[in-house]
């Protein structure tokens, strides 16, 4: 499988985890998780500058991903999109 695959599969799961998650699928969530804390973390550094807050951060963006999954709508963005656009949303407010 090449790069650009790997990317669009990737992110292919990362919705179907997300849709799943929105059904309050405990596993679900723990693979979205898995799949994408690295990045929310890495973004959530660059927008607050310290790691210790970017945790706090990407805690409470994941607190929110699980409240709010319902109402992700996968014909708007990819699941990966809505994730960060959550960590940016949280960063944001945390400021």
């Amino acid at each position: 499988m090449h790069e650009g695959q790997e990317e669009r599969q990737s992110t292919h799961d990362v919705t179907t985890l997300l849709r799943r998650t929105a059904c309050q699928d405990k596993q679900a969530f723990a693979a979205l998780y898995d799949a994408t804390s690295a990045r929310a973390f890495a973004l959530a550094c660059r927008l607050v500058g310290d790691p210790a807050r970017a945790e706090r951060v990407t805690q409470e963006a994941y607190l929110t991903v699980w409240r709010t999954a319902p109402r992700f709508d996968p014909s708007s963005r990819s699941g990966l999109a809505w994730v960060m656009a959550v960590v940016h949303g949280v960063a944001r407010s945390s400021a």
